[in-house]
């Protein structure tokens, strides 16, 4: 972001928590939003499926990870952690405010599974693009 602002570049995606401000400030300008639906504070930024690429689909995912074996106490006590503070309505409204929908997921099974997924989607992509050569 500091190189966008710079001019040092002229293309930069991430987060919206980053750009957010800086885009109603008018110092960016937002091009594209890379899930399947726009966002509420910017509905005029269109998604890459309506520019005509329905195959990036790209959702931000915040999830806890610990070292294998960790002891299901540890877990349980993570979790608890997380979902008292996710009840708490001013914690998802503030989350909501920068764009981030709250879906609190234990499932680890499903979690491995999206991430392995994910992996084999952008991998097949980028082999299809000539951007990846190796395994």
């Amino acid at each position: 972001m500091t190189n966008l602002l710079g001019g040092h570049i002229d293309l930069w995606a991430g987060s919206i928590a980053i750009t957010q401000n800086l885009m109603k400030a008018g110092r960016v300008r937002g091009l594209v939003v890379t899930t399947k639906k726009r966002m509420n504070d910017f509905p005029d930024m269109p998604t890459f499926a309506e520019k005509g690429f329905p195959q990036i689909d790209v959702n931000l995912v915040i999830s806890m990870n610990g070292p294998k074996g960790l002891p299901p106490v540890v877990i349980k006590t993570w979790e608890d952690a997380l979902r008292g503070v996710l009840a708490r309505p001013e914690i998802v409204t503030a989350l909501n405010k920068v764009n981030y929908d709250v879906d609190f997921q234990t499932d680890t099974e499903k979690l491995r599974n999206y991430y392995s997924d994910e992996i084999k989607r952008f991998s097949g992509i980028a082999k299809e693009r000539g951007l990846m050569t190796k395994q």
